[in-house]
Parts: structure tokens; sequence; C-alpha cells
């Protein structure tokens, strides 16, 4: 497995990052005003929108401890104003929320600094500048808020907890489009930019000892390829209604074998070239599937990794042929 296969992406997907300045994009680049202040009634607070790239609240409001101790600091909080005069909250999400439950009591009356931002871009870049003055998001608080802002809601619990980034990461990187480390901005982008395969990829229920990195970066890239047209060959993989013969196998049963290790490379050694060994045959067992191939049963026999020229072709344009 090479280091890296830069790739042409396609035209009309949206650009990962700014490959002259990685570090400054114009949607984290701000050009408010200095703040007012301005007094709220609790009511009114709550009712304001959430920042649209809030983080999990509900699950960090069972986190919270310490908000059930309330502090006259809790009563502080700020708030972003669009032009056309739709307000955002920028902080102050989770204790609006455990108070809007009745689980705390709330302040009196909000003392709101109120931002004048020019777009939602500076919203959603003023609200992790608040963000990153609190709570340090973990991994997995950026990949929930990479969903929310593009407007994916999972139902899997698999893609809920956000076991695809990896898998993204890797098929952006191969496009050409890293996505460097801790940048929510990029990861915004990404997951934006693979919005269909993952919905496609979560409407087939994944499960987890089904679905490693492996083959859901090669679900992925399938999905990406020939959109909903590849659905009906990962949810008979899902449910394990491959079919084998004594001679031949379907190109279902032969992905299922070679998640199970029946089927590996010699020179696979690590787990990082396992779970791209199992993205090569992922791809070689749809196009297979596709094509109506079955395979030989036997120590000769099974699915094998597709080379990383095929899958340069298959993953850049429509010259791929079997």
């Amino acid at each position: 497995m090479s280091e890296a296969i830069m790739l042409v992406g396609r035209e009309q997907e949206p650009e990962l990052f700014n490959a002259d300045r990685p570090g400054l994009r114009p949607s984290n680049v701000l050009t408010f005003k200095p703040p007012c202040r301005i007094t709220m009634k609790i009511e009114e607070w709550i009712h304001v929108p959430d920042n649209p790239v809030q983080r999990n609240t509900e699950e960090h409001a069972r986190r919270a401890r310490h908000l059930f101790n309330p502090s006259p600091t809790h009563a502080l909080a700020a708030m972003a104003v669009l032009p056309d005069g739709r307000r955002f909250k920028l902080d102050g999400h989770t204790r609006t929320y455990l108070w809007a439950r009745g689980d705390v009591a709330p302040p009196p009356v909000m003392l709101i600094d109120v931002y004048e931002c020019a777009n939602q871009g500076e919203v959603e870049a003023l609200y992790h500048h608040f963000d990153n003055k609190g709570a340090v998001e973990t991994s997995r608080d950026m990949v929930f808020s990479a969903a929310r802002a593009a407007k994916i809601e999972f139902k899997s619990s698999l893609m809920r907890a956000g076991r695809y980034v990896s898998a993204i990461k890797l098929v952006a990187s191969m496009l050409g489009k890293p996505v460097p480390t801790n940048d929510q901005v990029a990861l915004n982008a990404a997951i934006a930019a693979f919005r269909k395969p993952l919905e496609l990829l979560d409407e087939v229920a994944p499960v987890s000892a089904l679905f490693p990195s492996g083959v859901i970066m090669g679900a992925i890239a399938v999905f990406r390829r020939y959109d909903s047209e590849a659905k009906p060959f990962f949810v008979a993989y899902q449910k394990g209604e491959g079919t084998k013969d004594g001679v031949t196998m379907d190109a279902v049963q032969a992905l299922t074998e070679a998640l199970g290790g029946k089927l590996r490379s010699k020179d696979v050694k690590t787990v990082a070239e396992r779970q791209f060994d199992l993205f090569q045959r992922t791809l070689s067992a749809y196009e297979a599937y596709r094509a109506g191939e079955k395979y030989r049963v036997g120590k000769y026999g099974g699915v094998r990794p597709m080379s990383e020229d095929r899958i340069r072709l298959f993953l850049s344009d429509d010259r791929f042929k079997r």
C-alpha cells in the first residue's frame, strides 16, 4: 500500500480545504463589530436557536454535572445576529437545555453579549472561538458538529457514533484532498462532500462487526460512484445473504469470507494494511456483483484486492472498465 494516492476529484464536489492557506478560510475570517450587552428574559433566551454546528447537547448534558450547581456566571451568554434578524446561540447551549427541561433552576434574567455577523459562516466560526474557551471538543464532538452542519441525521448507531471518519479521511486523501487533523472547518467540508454516500450507508443499518473502517471506506467509494444502485449489495452483505455451494460463491459471500480473515495477502501485516486490504476487496466484490460474476471456493478462490491503478480509475472518472 503506497503512502498516498493522489487523484483528481470530481468538479461538482465542494473543495475540502484551501490549498494556499489551509489554516485560514473565508468562513473563519471574522468581520463582526464589538458586541453590545443586553438583558433578556430566560423564556426568550431558551427559544433562540442553537448554533448550526452545536455539539451533541443532550449527551453533554448527561456529563455536565457542574451545571447542576447554579452559578452567577451561568447568567452570562453570547448570541449572534445576522443582517436578516436571525439569531443563534454562541454558547450556553448545555445549561439552557437543562433549564428548558426543568432539571436546573434558571437565573431570573440573562445578560447577553450580542455579536453582529455578516453571514452564517461567521456565526459558525465564532461558535468555535467561544467553544475553545470552555470545554475542549473531543473527536466525537467534532464529528457530530460536522454532521449537523451538513444537516445529516443518522439513524444507525454506528454512524451516529462517527465510526466513518477515518474512512472519509482516507478516501478524501486518495482524491488529493486531505483533511488536516483537528480542523473543524475542513472536517465539515469533507462530510458535506460525502453526504449522499454517508446517508446511503446509514440506510443499510451497518453494524460494527461487519463494517470495520476498510469496508466502510469501500462502501463510501462505491456509493460515491454508483449511488443507490449499490444499496442491494450492502444490504445483502449486512443481512448475511451471501450464497455458496461446493464450487462457487457469490460476491456477497466472498466479501463476508474476506472479512473473516480467510483470505489475506501475504504482505498485509499491520492493522492499517488490513483495513486497506478490505477496502480493495470491497471494491472488487461489488464490481463482481454488478457484473453477475461468482468466485471459486477454495484456497485459490475468493475475492482479490483491487489494484491501486484500478482504484485511481474507480475514484476519478468514467474511464473505469472491468
